[in-house]
C-alpha cells in the first residue's frame, strides 16, 4: 500500500468476489490525502489502482443551472390532460352503456380528485421552491416533479447526447449503466446558453472515465443514428395501417369476417394451399387498439434493434420470430383463428433485452436501456397475455423464445465491431422471408377481393 492508511467509509458492507478477491461494496475509499473512486473499486483489486493514483489528484467542480418554469408545468400539464381524458372515457362508457366496466363511479370520481389535489400541491410546492440543476464534486442532481431528484455519479454516465441543432427541440440523453436513460429538454432552462453550458460541461465531465474508443463508437452510432432511413419500419407500419383500412368494416371498429375468415392462422395452415396464412396473419390486426399498440411497440424497438444489430438482422428476427410463434401456436393454442404481429415483435423484445444485458456499456442511452425496465415489460406482457382473454400466449412465447436465441447466437460467436457487418446467409434469408411474405400478402387480398 505504500505506507498510506486506509479508512474505509462501509456503505452497504463488504462481501468476496469469485475471482478477484475482497469487493468492497462502498462509495468511496478514502485514503491519506487520496482519493480512489468508485470506478476503480469496480475491478475488485482496490490496492493495486490506490497505489497507481500516487501523485494524482481528482478534478471535481460545483455548479448550478437554475430552470425554467416549464421543466415543472409541462409534466403537470400533460398528466392533467391524460387523466382528464381517461375519467371523460370512463364517463362515456358508463353513460352509453351502465355497467359496462367493473369500476365504481365513486370510486374513479375519488381517484381522478386525488389526483386533481396532487397536481395542485406539486404546482404549488413547485412555486415556492426554484428548481436547479446542479453538479456538486462528483454527483449530477437533476430534480424530478413526481418523486425525489436523480442523484448521478459521473462514473455512472456512458453517455451524453444531444440532439442537432437543426431540431426543432433541442434535448440531451443523458445514459446511465444498467439504469434508465434521462431526458433533459431545452424549454427547462431559463436561458439557450445555460443548455448548452450544462451540456458541455457534463458531456466533458463523463467523458474522463471513458476511453477514446467508447467515445468514437457512441459518435458512430450516434451519426447513424441521425443520418440512417428507417424505411424498412415505415413499409412494414404503413403495410399494416393500409391493409387496416382495406379489410375493416364500415365503422372501422374491427376487420371484416371475411378478412379473418380467410387470412387468419387455423388449425390447417400447413397444408399446401393454405400456407399463405403465415404471413397474411401477420399483417391483419383485430381492432384499432391491436393495431395501435403493435405499431407503436415496432416502431420504438426496430429501431433500437436496427442500430445494434443492422437491418438485416432485424428483418430477420422480425419474420422468422413471427413464423416460430404461428408454428408454436398451431401445435399447442386453443384457438382455431389467431391473427397479428405480436409473435414477431416479441422476437425483437427478446433480441433487445439480451443485447442490452450482454452489453450495457457498448452503446449509448438513446439506443439501450437497462435490463430491469426490459424484464418488467416482459412480466407485464405475461400477466397480460394470461390473464386478458382472447389473447395467443403460445404464439408470443414462440416469438419471444426465438429472439433470445438469435440474439444470444450472435452476441456469442460475433464481436461488437462485426455486429453491423451480416454474412450471406443472413442476407438471403433476410430476402427470402421479405419476399414469402410479400407473396403471401399479395395472395391473400387477391382470396379477399375475389371474394368480395
Amino acid at each position: 500500500m505504500g505506507g498510506y492508511r486506509c479508512r474505509r467509509r462501509f456503505r452497504r458492507g463488504a462481501r468476496r468476489s469469485r475471482s478477484n478477491g475482497w469487493f468492497v461494496s462502498v462509495r468511496r475509499i478514502r485514503l491519506t490525502q487520496k482519493e480512489v473512486t468508485y470506478d476503480m473499486l469496480r475491478r475488485g483489486n482496490f490496492l493495486r489502482d490506490a497505489a497507481n493514483v500516487k501523485g494524482q489528484t481528482m478534478t471535481t467542480c460545483s455548479t448550478a443551472w437554475p430552470l425554467s418554469s416549464h421543466y415543472t408545468t409541462r409534466p403537470l400539464r400533460s398528466t392533467l390532460v391524460a387523466s382528464t381524458a381517461l375519467f371523460a372515457v370512463y364517463l362515456m362508457f358508463e353513460t352509453s352503456e351502465p355497467r359496462s366496466t367493473n369500476l365504481p363511479i365513486f370510486t374513479v370520481s375519488v381517484v381522478y380528485a386525488f389526483v386533481l389535489m396532487l397536481l395542485l400541491s406539486k404546482q404549488h410546492k413547485n412555486k415556492i421552491t426554484p428548481q436547479v440543476i446542479s453538479v456538486d464534486g462528483n454527483v449530477l442532481i437533476i430534480p424530478r416533479v413526481f418523486s425525489k431528484s436523480h442523484h448521478i455519479y459521473l462514473h455512472e454516465i456512458k453517455s451524453v447526447e444531444k440532439s442537432k441543432p437543426c431540431a426543432k427541440n433541442l434535448f440531451v440523453l443523458i445514459g446511465r449503466y444498467n439504469k434508465s436513460t434521462i431526458f433533459i429538454d431545452r424549454l427547462g432552462f431559463s436561458t439557450a446558453k445555460d443548455f448548452e453550458n450544462f451540456a458541455a460541461l457534463v458531456a466533458q465531465l463523463a467523458s474522463k472515465n471513458q476511453t477514446d474508443e467508447y467515445l468514437q463508437r457512441i459518435a458512430s452510432i450516434t451519426a447513424r443514428n441521425n443520418l440512417k432511413s428507417q424505411f424498412a419500419i415505415i413499409i412494414i407500419s404503413l403495410t399494416w395501417l393500409a391493409l387496416y383500412a382495406l379489410v375493416c368494416t364500415t365503422g372501422i371498429d374491427k376487420i371484416s369476417d371475411s378478412a379473418i375468415t380467410k387470412g387468419a392462422l387455423t388449425k390447417d395452415t400447413l397444408k399446401l394451399d393454405e400456407l399463405y396464412r403465415l404471413a397474411s396473419s401477420f399483417f391483419l390486426h383485430l381492432n384499432p387498439i391491436h393495431l395501435g399498440l403493435n405499431v407503436m411497440t415496432f416502431s420504438i424497438i426496430s429501431r433500437n434493434i436496427e442500430l445494434m444489430l443492422g437491418r438485416v438482422r432485424m428483418v430477420n428476427i422480425l419474420f422468422l420470430s413471427a413464423v416460430t410463434g404461428s408454428l408454436l401456436s398451431w401445435a399447442f393454442s386453443s384457438y382455431s383463428l389467431v391473427i397479428g404481429a405480436s409473435g414477431g415483435i416479441l422476437g425483437l423484445l427478446g433480441a433487445y433485452f439480451v443485447i442490452c444485458v450482454r452489453y450495457p456499456r457498448s452503446f449509448p442511452g438513446s439506443v439501450s436501456t437497462s435490463g430491469r425496465a426490459i424484464s418488467l415489460v416482459l412480466i407485464l406482457q405475461l400477466c397480460s397475455d394470461l390473464t386478458i382473454p382472447g389473447v395467443d400466449i403460445f404464439s408470443h412465447i414462440g416469438g419471444l423464445v426465438f429472439g433470445i436465441t438469435y440474439a444470444y447466437l450472435i452476441s456469442r460467436f460475433r464481436t461488437l465491431v462485426s455486429f453491423d457487418s451480416v454474412s450471406p446467409i443472413e442476407f438471403r434469408v433476410s430476402a427470402t422471408a421479405s419476399c414469402l411474405y410479400l407473396g403471401g400478402l399479395i395472395y391473400f387480398l387477391a382470396l379477399y377481393i375475389t371474394a368480395l
